[in-house]
């Protein structure tokens, strides 16, 4: 009698293990998205990626952001099992100031709780003033190579700081362009920079950008917008700090 008894409740185990197996499920192997210090006035993007980890069809039913300065435009809802889709992060830095945090939550069929992703930007109204480096334009215009699939834009990165620094690039969009940072900046030394197309600039408003860090302790973050047709400078008093 026990004998059956187990039986019967490892097939039932082994009935719900498969069921469980058997439902949509999502990973998102990041819970939050760090822009760094961005300039105020232009819109910045980046992109995380949503995986269809179960057995099963994930569908995708919203990526609602905290306001409407932030977009997560999608790519597709419907989403195969073993495959993924990126999710676009646009945020308006318009007229903030500081530290700004807003929200993207994600709702699917993988279950009733939504997955929340927590965006951050430290938005500067005056970018030559910033630290441990300057960039020099804080943004870049694509206006002048729409309808082009070529071209390069330069800019200048100073070192202000009494430290050697080592760029690294984090995030940029691949599907516009390349971004040259320069390996190394000595304490006082400026160097070159380069963004340099790789498909044509569409007529359209586009709204990219790139993110690089630094090698100091608090590994500084800066993204500089590449923006055409987009551009938001401020008009209006800055508002404090938001957080949503």
């Amino acid at each position: 009698m026990m004998r059956k008894s187990t039986i019967g409740m490892n097939l039932l185990l082994w009935l719900f293990a498969g069921a469980l197996l058997a439902q949509p499920q999502m990973t998102v192997p990041v819970d939050s998205l760090d822009f760094g210090y961005a300039p105020q006035g232009y819109k910045i993007n980046c992109r995380f990626w949503l995986y269809s980890s179960g057995h099963d069809t994930l569908k995708i039913a919203n990526v609602r952001t905290s306001c409407g300065c932030t977009q997560a435009p999608l790519d597709k809802r419907i989403v195969a099992p073993g495959d993924s889709t990126p999710v676009e992060i646009i945020f308006n830095t318009g007229s903030y100031r500081g530290k700004v945090t807003k929200m993207a939550y994600i709702s699917t069929n993988a279950g009733t709780e939504e997955k929340k992703v927590t965006i951050t930007t430290e938005v500067l109204p005056s970018a030559d003033s910033t630290f441990p480096v300057v960039i020099t334009p804080s943004a870049l215009d694509l206006a002048q190579w729409v309808g082009k699939k070529s071209g390069e834009m330069k800019f200048q990165i100073k070192n202000v700081s009494t430290s050697e620094l080592e760029p690294q690039l984090i995030t940029s969009s691949l599907d516009m362009f390349k971004v040259k940072l320069p390996k190394r900046l000595k304490p006082g030394e400026s160097a070159e920079g380069e963004v340099v197309l790789t498909s044509d600039v569409p007529s359209t408003p586009v709204s990219k950008s790139f993110t690089f860090t630094l090698n100091d302790v608090p590994k500084s973050r800066f993204t500089v917008p590449v923006n055409s047709g987009s551009i938001v400078h401020p008009s209006t008093p800055s508002p404090a700090p938001t957080n949503h």
